[in-house]
């Protein structure tokens, strides 16, 4: 099974339990971890990043990357994303087309139709430039995405785009994620293997859902998401694309990551 981490939970990682990136990157090898998942204006700051990873023996899984196409073309910015993907060797690149900044439903309907147009542009560019682009269900009352009926109406007008599966973010909305999981099965080529809790530790960031319930980081295989069903529908169809553990806003992302890798990898087949 290749298994991912974020970076930023091996920056995380090493803040809390007073160690350098470097010896974080060692553990999480050792532990079956050979990819990381990158944020991009991340990686344009510290391109060292890069370095660090391929020193430990990992490599760049994908680099996520939020745009503002509800606004504007951001087309320097695409570029820059392209140029910094091959860069780091990497094919794969998700995005995150924009988010709505009214309730009127003109404008709201205007909005997305700017979004589609310029993540299809951008689709075609990177698929021409010998990259994948992927979208998630992100979990924001703004976004077009949270769901996925919003996930389906991009995937339907752009034929490029494929999917990131997000296991914890169509609870944000009430979805459930077995159901999301058999409407996108067919464009999935990428997992964030994200579950949840409903309780927090003192200090730990959590998430408020739509309903108003907070929801917060767990290992993988720890919370109240059925994680193992989930893998094993991506085993059955022949899934053989990352697993990458998420858990944003924990306080203890190094024992997190490694409860996650110890979790995936039991429940390979």
């Amino acid at each position: 099974m290749k298994i991912a981490v974020f970076y930023h939970h091996i920056r995380e990682a090493a803040k809390q339990a007073g160690m350098t990136e470097e010896q974080v990157l060692v553990q999480l090898r050792k532990a079956g971890v050979g990819y990381a998942e990158a944020d991009f204006d991340d990686l344009v700051k510290n391109p060292e990043m890069i370095v660090r990873l391929n020193e430990a023996g990992l490599s760049v899984s994908s680099i996520y990357c939020f745009f503002d196409f509800a606004l504007r073309k951001e087309e320097d910015r695409v570029w820059q994303l392209i140029k910094t993907a091959h860069q780091a060797r990497c094919r794969q690149v998700m995005v995150i087309p924009g988010f709505y900044y009214s309730e009127e439903k003109e404008a709201r309907r205007e909005a997305l139709d700017r979004m589609v147009h310029m993540t299809g542009a951008f689709c075609q560019l990177a698929s021409a430039n010998g990259l994948t682009v992927t979208m998630e269900d992100f979990d924001d009352s703004r976004s077009p995405i949270k769901n996925s009926r919003g996930l389906l109406y991009f995937a339907e007008r752009i034929p490029e785009l494929k999917i990131t599966f997000d296991t914890g973010n169509f609870v944000f909305c009430g979805e459930d994620v077995l159901e999301a999981f058999e409407r996108l099965k067919d464009k999935i080529v990428h997992v964030h293997c994200k579950d949840r809790r409903i309780e927090g530790f003192d200090a730990e960031e959590g998430k408020m859902d739509e309903r108003g319930h907070m929801m917060y980081a767990s290992p993988v295989g720890s919370g109240f998401l059925p994680m193992e069903e989930i893998v094993r529908r991506l085993q059955a169809m022949g899934y053989d694309g990352i697993y990458t553990a998420e858990h944003f806003g924990s306080m203890k992302q190094l024992e997190y990551m490694f409860e996650s890798v110890a979790w995936l990898k039991a429940h390979e087949i």
